[in-house]
């Protein structure tokens, strides 16, 4: 395994030759995950203001924000929403009516620093589920 090596204009290929290279890894020490495995993410996504009048995000600024909850049993995303650029992640995974989907029991959330709160994480390890911030 290289360490060292800068990101490229390859764009990609580096973070997946690094993602090979650690599952390669994780085999080879025989290291399973027996519990469900999540990932919490969001993405801003720009638009052009003249274009998309409605996806005001700052004063000559548009854009909205795409929220998306992977399940790594199959790497697929098991539920992707909209909202507008300006709502923070971590107001989108705790209102229930448009956020974070009820999670199964004794499953791993991983989730970047937004969505650091002591009260809604400890709402979740309530409900048998285990978070990862990093």
């Amino acid at each position: 395994m290289q360490t060292g090596t800068a990101p490229t204009k390859s764009g990609g290929r580096c973070f997946k030759h690094s993602t090979i290279v650690v599952k390669e890894w994780f085999l080879e020490i025989g290291f399973k995950i027996k519990m469900p495995l999540f990932t919490l993410d969001s993405t801003t996504i720009n638009l052009s203001l003249s274009q998309f009048h409605w996806a005001r995000y700052r004063k000559r600024k548009g854009a909205i924000k795409l929220h998306t909850f992977l399940d790594h049993n199959g790497c697929l995303p098991c539920y992707v929403s909209l909202t507008d650029g300006k709502r923070h992640d971590l107001t989108f995974a705790k209102t229930p009516e448009i956020g974070l989907p009820d999670l199964p029991p004794h499953s791993i959330l991983n989730a970047n620093r937004g969505y650091i709160d002591y009260r809604w994480l400890y709402s979740l390890h309530c409900k048998g589920t285990t978070f990862i911030i990093g």
